[in-house]
């Protein structure tokens, strides 16, 4: 079993390569936001939950961004004040995946989304050390 850093540094790694690839794919408008949401969206759950087994905070199997969130703040971490909106991502890991949506609801700022996306990655890269 991996010691909880290890772990951590693997999730962030893993967080980098969905992020990796929305930085490849985001100039091309073939690609839906749908598609790109949803790698946003692992990047950021994938970094949340670096967070949580970096301190040995035990969370359940989850795509919700919100309940990561709640852990991360019951136990007195402090994430900067700018990501607190973040769980706005987590209807693209399922729902806009397989419903059927409207797609003014599921598009987003390609360029304002990256630079969120990156900006949680560098926090939590900092932050596991």
């Amino acid at each position: 079993m991996k010691k909880p850093k290890d772990y951590a540094v693997l999730l962030l790694h893993k967080a980098k390569q969905d992020a990796l690839l929305f930085d490849k794919l985001i100039d091309d408008h073939e690609i839906s936001d749908e598609i790109l949401g949803f790698h946003i969206e692992q990047a950021i759950e994938k970094s949340l939950k670096c967070i949580l087994v970096f301190h040995s905070i035990p969370f359940r199997k989850t795509h919700d961004i919100r309940e990561l969130l709640d852990l991360i703040h019951d136990n007195n971490i402090q994430l900067p004040e700018k990501f607190i909106t973040i769980d706005e991502w987590t209807p693209y890991a399922v729902q806009y995946r397989y419903d059927d949506i409207n797609t003014d609801t599921a598009s987003f700022d390609r360029k304002n989304a990256r630079v969120t996306m990156w900006d949680l990655i560098k926090w939590i890269d900092s932050y596991i050390g």
